[in-house]
């Protein structure tokens, strides 16, 4: 399958990007035709019997995430892509989240605007995938969780010790 989708992005011509708020405005205009979305995968990959489920946020985070970027930019914009099983390779990393900024990806698939025959659903349905960088952590501002971590060993040993001198002096025939 992964050698169909290589093949597939080889042979089809290069196909101009669509960004997903172009895709919400106009949807008939896009409904049933190929179209190509670049972005960040996010949240999970879901797996079922014969696909492949992602979310693709293509939103002003998607390359420079908010805790990199310091302030708000605009909202999260996706959408949600279907892909053939064995597309996902591990070398991509993980999806996006608090601490990893996902694989930034680029889908070309048709666009299906309320899919009757997936209850309403507007996704893209992947033919071909190309990652284009994978996944990377964020650094996080503020503590070192290992340095957290000693600061509640010292805190829990002083009142332990504590406690025991307490102890003592309140015991002393012990």
């Amino acid at each position: 399958m992964r050698l169909l989708l290589v093949l597939s992005l080889m042979l089809n011509p290069s196909h101009a990007l669509v960004g997903t708020a172009e895709l919400d405005a106009e949807p008939e205009r896009f409904d049933d035709r190929e179209v190509t979305i670049r972005g960040e995968i996010i949240g999970d990959y879901g797996y079922r019997a014969d696909d492949i489920w992602i979310q693709i946020n293509d939103d002003t985070y998607a390359d420079t995430p908010l805790l990199e970027r310091g302030e708000p930019s605009g909202t999260n914009t996706g959408i949600g892509v279907r892909l053939p099983t064995g597309t996902v390779d591990e070398a991509w990393g993980p999806p996006g989240g608090y601490r990893v900024r996902g694989p930034i990806v680029e889908v070309t698939g048709v666009f299906h605007h309320a899919d009757p025959e997936r209850g309403g659903d507007t996704y893209v349905d992947a033919t071909a995938v190309r990652l284009i960088e994978p996944a990377r952590p964020i650094a996080v501002p503020g503590a070192d969780p290992v340095l957290l971590a000693m600061a509640a060993f010292m805190v829990i040993l002083g009142g332990v010790l504590w406690a025991r001198a307490r102890w003592r002096k309140l015991n002393p025939e012990a």
